[in-house]
């Protein structure tokens, strides 16, 4: 499974990406600025 976190720096992000450390996932997160999802392109090249 991927796991993207978008907005990794935010409040939401970051306590999703100590969980997912904690558990030892396996995981990309991303500030939101770095990444518009909105954007097909930039997302496919994510994954």
């Amino acid at each position: 499974m991927k796991i993207l976190i978008t907005g990794a720096k935010g409040q939401l992000g970051q306590e999703f990406v100590k969980r997912l450390e904690k558990e030892e996932k396996n995981f990309l997160a991303l500030p939101r600025d770095k990444l518009d999802v909105s954007n097909l392109k930039q997302v496919l090249q994510v994954f």
